[in-house]
């Protein structure tokens, strides 16, 4: 009867199994068990071997890390090719608690695509032993960190979705490219002494410039998913500086070369002090110019130094410190700096550059997030003035509801109301000797889950973003740039109204925005919402972003009008390339820009039309690649730009006379190519347009696929109509074409009708392309389904439109002979081809002899490389047909398969019909009305104004 560590007595019952199980009593706890899968909410499988064929994408490959309540990495695993993972995780640690089993759950938190950073360990690696970013981190899914209860030998379901913060993912597409181009200069980090680009002394200070290196690793175009031993998944590009010396300036100013190596230079400033300047490096061998870097500020004698972050301190801690004053330059050494920055004072808050300094927004440990409500909720509390009217305030149960979408940005900027000419509040944000009194520059910010990357909530007037690298954030609203709000709505004496953020004359420049998502509202990348009146967003990289709302490069969204007295905001000489929208519930457009009104909100008087978005100039830019996919814009979205501003001054009687105080949309200058819509307006779309003037634009190859489920008429879901692909115009809503002519009588002039650019001159319109979506019974499921190119005779589509000009949704005896796109102040035409108006109107429908031009084709192009032209769809099959994403190629500006690479598409002219064919400007508008917008062309040439000029974007 002794008991054995090896025997055990058991009684035996007739019927009654015997429990002869040995029990190993230890102070650890059995583990816990847990099984997952991580998949993509908003993009469908369509490969028939996965588990979840017609389901959700499940991303393969993904890094996950799990973590303990401090955030302690326990373990490291990763989805396999299916997105599914399991693990074995330290369960309770606790045994004491008066429950049967005695054990309290112990709680873990799974952060889904983990970015690390790790400890590389890989022979030959040349950062064997360095702590790196996880190569399996898909920087295209959110970051985002799940909290589960794990008890002793139990098995955990988990369901842990992810979702885009890019352009282009999912199964079966092409490599996204949105690095820059090989042989750019990038800047890592310019330092002086002061351990920042800060200079004290021009004359004797020397500034460092390192380069981003001569072998930077980067996402290989040619890498195919469904292939992936054909390609490595990276290259390696030249970001160095080149051996041949070539040139540094500072503000425009040229700097002294003490030194040049391709991975360093040495630099003397010649600026006069008290003057900041972007620091710009060109390439003596190919000449190319760095894009983002930092500003150098040089110091006034006896000025304030600067604010420095030594080692250990935090950033907020620095801007908090009372001997920080508004105006003072906080300079941030390289470093990743894991904070939630706010900033409620105007400092310039400087970077050593966007390659070496980091502010990493990622919420872990959940400590960060939980201090930066506090912070936030105290501080509002203590100073209500820094609120906008309507904001709600306090800590919330169970979510907060201050800035309860906004929740943790990598940066949040937010002033005091006041009046941004008065010197009475130092901390009110104004302009100070020519330079915004603040900023955020030379930073790479990433990791936003929520509030994204900066949110600029308001009273930030002048307040500048500039050399910064702005990459794989998320938020409800936006993703990378945010100003203002996107439905914020008060209540006044007169009704309801959105709310203005009073951040008039913001500056974004110069920075790379690429590969961030947002959920809702207008604008993945940037997004200027009510009240960000006079801004100016240039030259800034805009790759790869995405939203499920509108505008997923740039949205602006509502009425931004200010007391500054200028001609509007402006989006010029901007790369805007590969963003996406997409939606099928909300029909979103707009993929590079959107420019839209927000709805009307109800007021006394009751309101039934928008309040409009106040006078935008877009100038310059390159709209290359970018796909609204279930609606319209691919290029350029532009709808309810007028409202509120037509009711309160109606035009007078029958005249062409337009009001000064009606908003106006001016298009000039842009390269819009290979955009794609799946409704109707690849290149532009417009509605609710009163005023615009479309002059000096190229547009070639754009697209409009038909897979929106508003493309298929009702009971066929197996076919959709074709629609115009070009250039799209609507009819004016009732609310617009009622107030459009006041107490009048209605009149049949265009103004009044649809959207009718005057003029629409100097432009060409070449090579787009109608399709449309066809499952016919005799096709394999699941395919691959390719898109039918519409190949109908122009003169069997309806007359008033063609695939490269079109306006839709007028009526009968709206406009005498039909309504067209007419590009005169004269009387409306009768003609019923408006593409043979060229003689005219001098834009060109024929081949304009452009020097390198491309369609999208499909994926399988890659080998050979752009060979074919089939665009693929990927249907749902269980959406009824209301879910139809398209594939199509190439995502990258440059095809790597020439040495050195050259560019798919370059949409300047050679020689050809559109060299000196175009009508002169003098004759377009009058001679003393020339937009300055135009008398420049895509690249910054002159245009003369009085002489006949080139048609299209470029004067050669």
């Amino acid at each position: 009867m002794r008991r054995y560590c090896d025997r055990k007595l058991v009684p035996v019952t007739n019927g009654v199994d015997a429990a002869a199980d040995f029990f190993l009593y230890t102070e650890v706890p059995v583990a816990a068990n847990l099984v997952g899968v991580t998949t993509d909410d908003l993009t469908n499988e369509f490969d028939p071997n996965a588990p979840n064929f017609g389901e959700k994408y499940a991303p393969p490959h993904m890094p996950i890390s799990i973590q303990d309540w401090t955030g302690r990495e326990l373990m490291r695993i990763y989805t396999d090719q299916y997105g599914a993972y399991n693990a074995l995780v330290p369960s309770s640690y606790s045994a004491n608690i008066p429950v049967p089993s005695g054990y309290a759950p112990v709680m873990h938190k799974i952060c889904m695509n983990h970015p690390g950073p790790i400890l590389d360990t890989t022979p030959g690696s040349p950062t064997l032993g360095q702590m790196v970013t996880d190569p399996y981190f898909l920087r295209q899914y959110s970051q985002f960190c799940y909290t589960w209860s794990f008890m002793p030998g139990k098995t955990s379901y988990l369901d842990t979705p992810v979702v885009p913060v890019a352009a282009f993912t999912g199964p079966q597409q092409s490599t996204l490219d949105c690095e820059l181009p090989n042989g750019t200069p990038k800047i890592f980090s310019a330092m002086t002494s002061y351990n920042g680009p800060w200079i004290e002394s021009p004359s004797t200070d020397i500034l460092t410039i390192v380069s981003e290196g001569a072998a930077v690793p980067v996402m290989n175009p040619m890498y195919d998913t469904t292939n992936p031993t054909a390609f490595p998944r990276t290259v390696t590009r030249d970001y160095g500086f080149g051996a041949a010396t070539g040139s540094v300036s500072i503000g425009g100013t040229s700097a002294t070369v003490v030194a040049w190596t391709p991975g360093t230079i040495t630099v003397r400033a010649n600026n006069p002090r008290g003057t900041i300047g972007d620091l710009v490096v060109t390439r003596g061998d190919n000449g190319r110019s760095s894009i983002s870097g930092v500003s150098v500020t040089i110091n006034t004698i006896g000025g304030r130094a600067p604010r420095p972050v030594t080692p250990g301190q935090t950033i907020q801690a620095v801007i908090d410190s009372s001997a920080t004053q508004a105006g003072d330059t906080v300079l941030v050494p390289p470093g990743r700096y894991n904070e939630l920055v706010i900033m409620t004072k105007p400092v310039r808050l400087q970077g050593a550059g966007p390659g070496s300094t980091t502010i990493d927004a990622a919420k872990t440990p959940p400590s960060k997030i939980v201090d930066w409500q506090n912070r936030m909720n105290t501080f509002m509390a203590a100073n209500p003035s820094y609120l906008l009217p309507g904001q709600p305030t306090g800590a919330g149960l169970p979510e907060p509801t201050l800035f309860a979408t906004e929740q943790g940005p990598g940066l949040i900027v937010a002033g005091p109301s006041g009046n941004f000419n008065a010197a009475s509040n130092p901390n009110v944000y104004r302009r100070v000797s020519g330079n915004p009194n603040a900023r955020v520059d030379g930073f790479t910010f990433t990791g936003g889950d929520s509030g994204g990357a900066i949110f600029i909530n308001g009273n930030a007037h002048f307040f500048q973003v500039s050399n910064n690298r702005i990459v794989g954030n998320q938020g409800f609203y936006h993703g990378g740039i945010r100003s203002g709000h996107p439905t914020l709505v008060t209540a006044g004496a007169a009704g309801d109204a959105y709310v203005q953020a009073n951040n008039d004359g913001l500056v974004i420049r110069r920075n790379q925005v690429i590969e961030n998502g947002g959920l809702a509202g207008s604008g993945g990348g940037i997004s200027m919402c009510t009240g960000s009146a006079n801004y100016a967003i240039t030259q800034n990289w805009i790759c790869g972003n995405y939203s499920s709302g509108n505008g997923a490069g740039i949205g602006h969204l509502g009425a931004s009008i200010g007391p500054l007295a200028s001609g509007g905001s402006t989006i010029d000489h901007n790369t805007i390339i590969f963003n996406q929208t997409f939606d099928q519930s909300t029909t979103p457009g707009g993929a590079g820009i959107f420019i839209g009104g927000e709805a009307p909100v109800a007021t006394a008087a009751g309101a039934t039309i928008s309040p409009g978005t106040g006078t935008v100039t877009i100038n310059a830019n390159l709209i290359q690649g970018n796909l609204a996919g279930a609606g319209e814009g691919g290029g350029i979205r532009a709808e309810f730009v007028n409202g509120e501003d037509v009711a309160a001054a109606p035009r007078v009687g029958n005249t062409n006379s337009i009001p000064t105080t009606w908003y106006r949309l001016h298009v000039y200058n842009n390269i819009i190519a290979d955009n794609m819509a799946g409704l109707a307006g690849g290149g532009i779309s417009l509605q609710d347009v009163a005023q615009a003037d479309i002059v000096h634009n190229t547009l070639y190859g754009n697209d409009s696929s038909g897979t929106s489920g508003s493309a298929f008429p009702a009971g066929n879901p197996n076919q959709s109509n074709p629609l115009p692909a070009g250039v799209v115009s609507h009819a004016h809503t009732a609310a617009l074409r009622t107030a459009f002519n006041g107490a009048t009588s209605p009149n049949r002039t265009a103004y009044g009708i649809f959207s009718n650019p005057v003029p629409f001159a100097n432009n060409i319109v070449r090579g787009s392309r109608s399709y449309f979506a066809q499952i016919a019974a005799s096709q394999n499921i699941p395919g691959p389904f390719n898109l039918v190119l519409a190949t109908l005779p122009i003169a069997s589509w309806p007359a008033n439109y063609s695939f490269d000009l079109a306006v839709l949704g007028t009526t009968t005896g709206d406009c005498a002979g039909g309504c067209f796109l007419h590009p005169s102040n004269s009387a409306l035409t009768t003609s019923s081809a408006p593409y043979n108006q060229t003689a005219t109107y001098h834009n060109i429908f024929t081949n304009p002899n452009l020097l390198t031009t491309y369609l999208n084709g499909s994926r399988s192009a890659l080998a050979p490389f752009g060979s074919t032209i089939d665009i693929q769809m990927a249907p749902a099959f269980d959406e009824g047909g209301n879910f139809i994403d398209v594939r199509f190629f190439p995502l990258t500006l440059y095809n790597p398969t020439t040495a050195p690479p050259s560019l798919f598409g370059n949409y300047h002219i050679g020689t050809g019909p559109a060299v000196g064919a175009g009508q002169t400007l003098n004759n377009l508008y009058g001679s003393l009305l020339v937009p300055a917008a135009l008398r420049t062309d895509f690249d910054g040439n002159n245009r003369s104004a009085s002489s006949t000029p080139d048609i299209g974007a470029d004067q050669r």
